[in-house]
């Protein structure tokens, strides 16, 4: 399988962030739908509505038994519903739509850099012992530089450093992003439904396969122990290395392998549907030719001449 460029954490984010501003945009900017022609000119002459014997400044006075409006109030807000409690416009209701979805894709986008930032530390805590920095005293007494170059070394190990967990943290927060993703699209690798019960379409040998394929692909450093939670919550080591890439995302792996298997279920559908119409063509063609024994009568045989002549010659009974 060829190598194929490794998604970061930071395209990840940015496309999240992207869908969201686009969203917050259509909302901001708005779609005005056009108002209901009422047949007027569009600019009629402009008349003066006030009673000539009342101050323009004058505010008017509600009538007898009803309350003032709140000048402040929110029609949004569902505490303040619009009087008529009209429907919402088609416009309003999309509105309202990107709203959530705004809010969600966030929300989504902050728990990933909430998961980013512990699994960095994380990561850090792993990677120390094996590539931490070193101090400027321990270059200079192991390499003989002077406190100048020392320190220059120093910078260009911690930047290492940081981008080797950048890495393997961006690898790791996308390989369990994207498993996920492939138990929700694809639930034939999944053996438990959303409500925790057997998942009757479960293929255990596809995704045994598939998870073969998956670990081919994987990229794992055999200087860093691999360690996972337990069902307990104790950290237990795999003995294996710590994940730090993959060359094909666990989605480019598992949808083929899905589609191939979707594919042969259809095939195989047709095929005995197609059998089952064939066998009652069949059927019904053989029942069509045979004629029913019920309507068949037996041939009477033919008379023998000779036999006839001669059994009236000697007076013999013929039946």
């Amino acid at each position: 399988m060829a190598d194929q460029q490794v998604p970061t954490f930071d395209d990840l984010a940015s496309e999240l962030s992207a869908e969201a501003d686009e969203n917050l945009d259509e909302v901001v900017l708005g779609d005005p739908e056009p108002a209901p022609s009422t047949g007027e000119p569009k600019n009629p002459e402009v008349t003066d509505p006030k009673p000539a014997d009342k101050p323009a400044d004058e505010p008017a006075t509600p009538a007898q038994g009803d309350e003032p409006a709140d000048e402040h109030a929110d029609p949004a807000d569902p505490a303040n519903p619009p009087a008529d409690d009209q429907p919402l416009t088609r416009g309003e209701e999309r509105k309202q739509g990107l709203q959530t979805e705004i809010r969600d894709l966030v929300s989504e986008r902050n728990d990933l850099l909430s998961q980013r930032n512990a699994l960095q530390q994380e990561v850090q805590g792993l990677t120390q012992q094996a590539y931490g920095p070193q101090s400027i005293d321990q270059i200079m007494a192991e390499t003989g530089q002077d406190e100048m170059n020392a320190r220059v070394t120093a910078m260009e190990q911690s930047q290492a450093f940081k981008d080797y967990n950048q890495q393997a943290t961006d690898a790791q927060l996308l390989l369990g992003h994207e498993s996920q993703r492939v138990i929700q699209d694809f639930p034939i690798f999944n053996p438990v439904q959303p409500d925790g019960t057997p998942n009757p379409d479960y293929q255990p040998q596809l995704a045994i396969q598939a998870a073969q394929i998956l670990e081919a692909n994987v990229i794992r450093d055999p200087n860093v122990p691999e360690v996972v939670a337990g069902p307990d919550g104790r950290q237990y080591t795999t003995g294996k290395g710590m994940i730090v890439g993959y060359r094909a995302t666990p989605y480019q792996i598992y949808k083929p392998i899905a589609d191939a298997h979707a594919m042969s279920v259809q095939v195989a559908q047709q095929s005995n549907n197609q059998g089952r119409i064939e066998g009652q063509r069949a059927a019904e063609k053989m029942l069509a030719s045979a004629d029913p024994a019920s309507s068949t009568t037996p041939a009477e045989p033919k008379e023998d001449p000779f036999f006839s002549g001669l059994t009236k010659n000697l007076n013999l009974p013929t039946k």
